[in-house]
């Protein structure tokens, strides 16, 4: 028999089930562990299917069409997992993914998707955790510990609270309590960054393709994901950040203040690992950018390959979703100014832009990184302007031409009739007294009593 709990699911995409650890009689009293009958064949089946569909085989991207690990996995709704693995296992064991059993063994089926604040972790669990298994020589139970808590969003975001808070309040997680939590893992096997980075991965691919339905308290544990340090290895950046940047654009407007309260708000804290909010920020910024450098170096590869001009459009949608998610993080610091303007410029996509092209689909309204300047360094957008200015001087001197002609009042020209004695206040003046559309003309000086001869 299944048992469907499933309070969070409209909120994470996370099914809500699991198979009971102990069964029922028809009197509904229910009998201990160890008078358990052993499960029949069809049920060990419906328990592979129940493990595909929740967890995956952790091999992502898999091809299978019916495994977690696959990025068009289609069940979300608990009540549909299910039953859909209990009609898949009545078909035979055909739909199981090959690689299921290649899963440690820790990643098997457990009671791990409702949400029980006894598995949640916090600080002292977790240097509690790491003691124990030190002392046992085995770290089991700490892998076990954070294969529970990091497959599941909901539960994941309920972990490091403040002991005085709700752990469902927004506002109550602890985020030097994560750095100082992350810090702690490096003294254990590498297995446990692996389990907690290929876990995550699999919540991310599936809560980036819903991005709508990431509630505030949701975002603590988006933010306790974008902490993890192992992010810098290149394995992940293909996947994790584009998936983080991808929630962070796309979350709701609650979503975003909640982020941005964790990013600007100071909260005292001290312990090995923690990080300032300057240097949270600086974390953040770097990490996206790493991930742009990355696309777009493949990109500029594929572009040189096939021949084609360097152009914005591109770029593909990693980058878009990035510059999105650094867009925020930019007005964010600009309230805070918790590190430099000039900490988000992008070197790489200020070597790949081509000013022409770039501005043309800027005027058009289609994706430009004129849109985004806070990345473009001086330099670039002092050649922006320079080719703006050129292209609406240009446009408006022919309509100032056409003008003339069928007007004859409309002179092409911004012309200023200066003396040369006094050529700063008589310019002021009469500049003062142009339209803004006279402004963007192309600039003639005419200089008294001095007809005839050309000044320059």
């Amino acid at each position: 028999r299944l048992r469907v709990e499933d309070p969070d699911s409209h909120e994470t995409g996370d099914a809500g089930l699991f198979l009971p650890s102990s069964s029922t009689g028809s009197s509904g009293s229910t009998s201990s562990t160890s008078s358990t009958a052993a499960p029949s064949p069809e049920q060990q089946l419906v328990t592979k299917y129940l493990r595909q569909f929740l967890q995956g085989c952790g091999l992502a991207p898999c091809q299978t069409p019916l495994c977690a690990s696959n990025p068009n996995f289609p069940f979300k709704d608990a009540n549909e997992i299910a039953c859909k693995a209990v009609e898949v296992a009545s078909n035979g064991p055909g739909e199981l993914c090959s690689r299921l059993e290649a899963r440690p063994a820790s990643c098997g089926p457990q009671r791990e998707i409702v949400a029980d604040s006894s598995i949640d972790l916090d600080i002292v669990t977790f240097k509690n955790l790491i003691d124990q298994c030190k002392r046992d020589q085995s770290y089991g139970a700490l892998l076990s510990r954070l294969q529970a808590v990091f497959s599941s969003l909901s539960r994941l975001s309920m972990s490091f609270a403040d002991p005085n808070m709700d752990p469902k309040n927004p506002l109550s997680l602890l985020l030097s309590d994560v750095q100082q939590a992350y810090w702690l893992l490096r003294e254990c096997p590498s297995e446990a960054q692996m389990l907690i980075a290929s876990a995550a991965e699999r919540i991310m691919s599936s809560v980036s393709a819903r991005p709508d339905l990431v509630t505030p308290r949701l975002m603590k544990g988006i933010l306790i994901i974008f902490m993890y340090p192992i992010l810098k290895e290149k394995p992940w950046q293909s996947s994790l950040v584009a998936h983080l940047c991808q929630i962070v654009w796309r979350s709701s407007a609650a979503c975003q203040r909640i982020l941005k309260y964790y990013l600007v708000t100071q909260r005292p804290a001290s312990g090995n690992g923690v990080a300032s909010l300057e240097e949270t920020m600086a974390w953040l910024v770097w990490l996206v950018h790493r991930f742009i450098n990355m696309r777009v170096e493949m990109i500029e590869g594929f572009v040189t390959r096939a021949g084609l001009p360097s152009s914005t459009a591109n770029l593909d949608d990693n980058v878009v979703s990035a510059l999105q998610c650094l867009h925020f993080f930019y007005h964010a610091n600009q309230e805070s100014r918790l590190i430099k303007y000039t900490e988000f410029y992008n070197d790489s996509l200020n070597s790949f832009i081509d000013f022409m092209d770039d501005f043309k689909r800027f005027r058009e309204k289609l994706f430009a990184l004129c849109n985004f300047p806070f990345v473009l360094t001086v330099t670039t957008k002092a050649n922006i302007l320079k080719l703006e200015s050129s292209v609406l001087m240009r446009e408006k001197l022919q309509l100032a031409f056409f003008r003339a002609l069928l007007e004859g009042v409309n002179p092409p020209y911004l012309l200023l009739t200066i003396r040369r004695d006094y050529i700063i206040e008589d310019a002021l003046v009469q500049l003062q007294n142009k339209s803004h559309e006279d402004l963007k003309k192309q600039l003639k000086v005419k200089f008294v009593n001095e007809e005839g001869i050309d000044e320059g």
